[in-house]
């Protein structure tokens, strides 16, 4: 039996944007495992490499199955741009010595800003509130250097 990682290709892979991942598993013929086994779990763990903290990703809650290809695709938000080492571990019952464990190594690249043409930017304030939502930034209200305050979105 034998265990594959596909990860996200050179450049893919952006901070704060979701990326793929995905795990296969072969049986000792080289046949795509087609379904999983019982007592079978799957796992990838994702650990940066510059600050040494992970997080771990199971196939059991995190994964998405497709039987007709034998394969888990996993969906991961890597908010901090850097290399990534990625560790496939799979067990039979618990038993770790069941597959060899698979590594890659992932470059996430940063996330790029895109500028805003000059004369369609606000007027700079301070004091306001702000917020995230469907993907957009809004800021709301504040004060102006003069100190006049603005309702303004």
């Amino acid at each position: 039996d034998a265990m594959y990682l596909e990860t996200p290709a050179a450049g893919a892979a952006v901070a704060g944007a979701a990326a793929e991942f995905g795990a296969r598993l072969r049986d000792r013929f080289g046949n795509l495992v087609p379904a999983p086994h019982a007592g079978f779990s799957l796992a990838v763990t994702l650990v940066g490499a510059a600050y040494g903290k992970g997080a771990s990703y199971y196939a059991e809650a995190d994964a998405a199955f497709d039987a007709g290809t034998g394969r888990y695709a996993f969906a991961v938000r890597l908010c901090t741009p850097g290399a990534y080492v990625a560790d496939l571990v799979a067990a039979y019952d618990g038993d770790l010595a069941a597959l060899a464990p698979v590594s890659a190594t992932v470059d996430v690249a940063p996330a790029a800003w895109a500028a805003e043409a000059a004369a369609a930017q606000p007027e700079g304030t301070f004091h306001h509130a702000g917020v995230a939502y469907g993907g957009d930034l809004y800021a709301f209200g504040g004060a102006t250097a003069n100190k006049t305050y603005s309702n303004a979105l």
